[in-house]
């Protein structure tokens, strides 16, 4: 399925969800375009983009050309790709993506709350169209709606550790949640580590950490300058360093600051 860059990304799940195609389906409710997906390589439930990317088009500004990029080039990693490295950063246009998507296969549920949202359901044998709807449920409870309250979903990275450092924090704090990785780390969470370090629904001039999920700053007046977020997020990073020892990427692109 090849895909132009300005299309709205969740319509797109959508579509595929209704033609049974699988691949995407944790990927609903993402706010976005379809050019954008691959440079944040999103992922939600379980799935990212990077899963299922064939290839994308874009024009080099720099050379003045069109080029393409496989899923090699592309170097995706955990909410990274070529795209955002400072060597190619603001000089690529996508115009559009290919993905490889699965015609009436079973859907993908990995993630333990979606799996405990499709059981309380008693969804034994979920379809595309039930996951895409309990994802889009349990994203309407967790998050802010940025059409109505300024945000832009999570923005630290999970932090992936070492397993001697989640066996340290293990002993401290059992029920810290961290996923074991393919290459033997750990992605702990970062809204569990921002809400235990007490920052849940705490205020910050304009700025505010969410009181829905300590992983999102608002804007919930639309008063606050992006200094102030940014600052807000400084603040976090640093707290939850001293407390867990663990350092709290942003996932978010910064524009505009040195």
């Amino acid at each position: 399925v090849t895909v132009e860059a300005g299309a709205v990304w969740d319509r797109l799940v959508e579509e595929t969800v209704n033609g049974g195609l699988q691949g995407i389906e944790c990927l609903s409710g993402i706010p976005g375009s379809v050019g954008g997906a691959p440079i944040q390589n999103i992922g939600a439930y379980g799935q990212e983009l990077k899963d299922t990317f064939v290839g994308l088009s874009a024009f080099d500004i720099e050379k003045e050309k069109f080029v393409t990029f496989n899923k090699t080039d592309c170097q995706f990693g955990y909410r990274e790709s070529f795209f955002k490295k400072p060597e190619s950063w603001q000089k690529f246009i996508v115009t559009d993506v290919t993905f490889g998507l699965k015609k009436d296969a079973p859907p993908a549920v990995k993630y333990d709350s979606l799996k405990n949202y499709l059981a309380e359901k008693n969804l034994d044998n979920p379809s595309l169209t039930d996951v895409r709807e309990a994802v889009l449920k349990i994203r309407e409870a967790k998050f802010e709606n940025p059409k109505e309250v300024g945000n832009a979903g999570s923005f630290f990275k999970n932090p992936i550790i070492d397993e001697g450092k989640t066996k340290l924090l293990k002993r401290k704090y059992a029920d810290i949640p961290c996923r074991p990785q393919p290459d033997g780390n750990y992605k702990c969470s970062a809204g569990w580590l921002i809400e235990q370090a007490g920052w849940k629904g705490k205020k910050y001039h304009g700025a505010q950490v969410s009181p829905r999920h300590a992983l999102v700053l608002i804007n919930p007046e639309g008063k606050a300058t992006a200094e102030e977020v940014k600052e807000l997020a400084e603040e976090i990073s640093e707290d939850v360093f001293n407390k867990f020892g663990i350092k709290l990427e942003p996932e978010v692109q910064y524009i505009g600051f040195e």
